[in-house]
């Protein structure tokens, strides 16, 4: 349904937020940076260089613990210890494990 991407998408409402708010902020260190220019001038001089630079900035910024809420959101009730590794907690977990599992070895036998 139309407006309920963010309730609906769990990386909304936490990640991206929190990219977006450490994005903006460095833009605006950014154009304010320099004495010698305009903020007007620095605007101007600002290009997609710039841009991209300060999203993978922002990007590196984000705390592993805004990843684990996020998640949290989409699998209430599961606590990622090892974000790099995913690896679930619990028995009504075993299941799905077992799933990736077989749907891994099954990957590995077709090629």
């Amino acid at each position: 349904p139309p407006n309920t991407t963010s309730i609906l998408q769990p990386m909304d409402q936490g990640i991206l937020r929190q990219l977006k708010v450490i994005y903006k902020s460095r833009l605006m260190l950014d154009l304010v940076a320099d004495d010698d220019k305009s903020i007007i001038q620095a605007w101007k001089d600002y290009n997609i260089r710039d841009a991209i630079f300060n999203i993978a900035s922002a990007w590196d910024n984000i705390k592993p613990e805004n990843h684990q809420k996020a998640w949290r959101k989409l699998m209430p009730g599961n606590e990622i210890i090892d974000f790099d590794g995913f690896k679930p907690l619990g028995k009504e977990n075993k299941e799905a494990e077992d799933m990736l599992k077989r749907f891994l070895q099954d990957q590995k036998n077709t090629e």
